[in-house]
């Protein structure tokens, strides 16, 4: 992002692995400003539609302020990084965990269950002293809602020191708060996990042992190793 851009003070760069993302002073506001550049452009329109969406059916995410120079600028949300946060003792983290598996029942219900919200990791939601909020939508789209809690399991999963018997019920501890937010049934969430996990192993350095885990959860089932 160019620091120069009329009414925009980038006044810290965020690590992020898809766009620009920034820490900005725009019209004397501390606001985030995300940049799409190249083939990316087009992703900018669907994350600001779906936040707008959010908004209208009272789900937490951040306020769009504007857009500039294709940069979405972005109500700043002061809290804590779910992902960061998975750090702390126990009862934290499960609190944390139930916080975010009722905003995904949330978000999951009011677009009908034929919304993904996409990129569903523990990274993309902060916590703060009014709940949680979801953050990073361009990759949301219409698809099987069960993925985005499959990839929070995985997310969960990885976490190091990941696939221990502690992440697993951790992910037990989610699952059962998302189907109770809902008031459903709990539902075998095996090939969706499968298939999330081995799409994840195809990025970073977990890959072999990801596909290991892949491979035993489908010959065993989810629910018997969250049972064992």
């Amino acid at each position: 992002m160019d620091s120069s851009h009329p009414g925009l003070k980038v006044l810290k760069t965020f690590k992020s692995k898809k766009n620009s993302v920034h820490l900005v002073e725009y019209r004397g506001e501390e606001r985030i400003g995300k940049r799409y550049d190249g083939e990316r452009k087009d992703l900018l329109h669907v994350e600001e539609r779906v936040l707008r969406e959010c908004r209208v059916r009272g789900i937490q995410v951040p306020e769009i302020i504007g857009i500039t120079g294709g940069t979405l600028i972005l109500e700043y949300i002061h809290g804590i990084n779910c992902k960061e946060l998975f750090g702390s003792p126990g009862e934290k983290a499960s609190k944390m965990l139930t916080a975010v598996a009722r905003w995904l029942s949330h978000f999951h219900m009011s677009f009908e269950l034929e919304r993904r919200r996409g990129d569903c990791i523990l990274a993309n939601f902060i916590l703060t002293p009014t709940g949680v909020y979801g953050i990073d939508f361009e990759e949301s789209r219409r698809d099987n809602h069960l993925r985005d809690v499959a990839d929070m399991c995985t997310s969960i999963l990885r976490m190091e020191p990941s696939f221990t018997r502690e992440r697993f019920d951790h992910v037990d501890h989610f699952i059962g708060e998302y189907f109770d937010s809902m008031g459903k049934d709990r539902t075998d969430l095996t090939a969706h996990v499968v298939e999330s996990i081995l799409h994840y192993s195809e990025y970073g350095t977990q890959g072999d042992r990801l596909k290991g885990w892949a491979a035993r959860i489908k010959e065993v089932g989810l629910d018997s190793i969250l049972r064992s």
